[in-house]
């Protein structure tokens, strides 16, 4: 085992054997799917649906860890951008029933109960 210019004289591999990575291009139907875009929607829907702030925020989340987490080679952004917009609106959503029930509830206090009705 002499060194002859920084390589093992008896290095048994062939360099002319060596082919570089390629990766396997993949078409839409074969694409794996985006586990966190999925969490992203499915929060965000049960933080629209039933008022919880906490699942909206998990949806936001998720829609982060699914940008974060998408390649270049496999990006579906479709997917990606409609979990983010999704979970961004169901916090819009819960946010304008936080200030609307507060403004009801105000109005409420205020005029003893009666005539809530017509504010909203």
């Amino acid at each position: 085992m002499v060194l002859s210019k920084g390589r093992l004289a008896e290095d048994p591999r062939d360099p002319g054997a060596v082919v570089p990575f390629k990766r396997a291009k993949l078409t839409e139907e074969e694409i794996p799917p985006d586990l966190f875009a999925m969490g992203a929607l499915m929060f965000s829907l049960a933080g629209v649906s039933m008022h919880m702030k906490g699942a909206a925020w998990a949806g936001v989340i998720c829609a982060t860890g699914a940008v974060c987490n998408k390649r270049a080679y496999d990006a579906d952004w479709k997917q990606v951008l409609m979990g983010v917009m999704f979970s961004l609106s169901a916090l819009f959503v819960n946010g304008m029933n936080a200030y609307q029930g507060m403004k009801v509830r105000e109005a409420e206090a205020g005029l003893g109960g009666a005539g809530a009705e017509t504010i909203m």
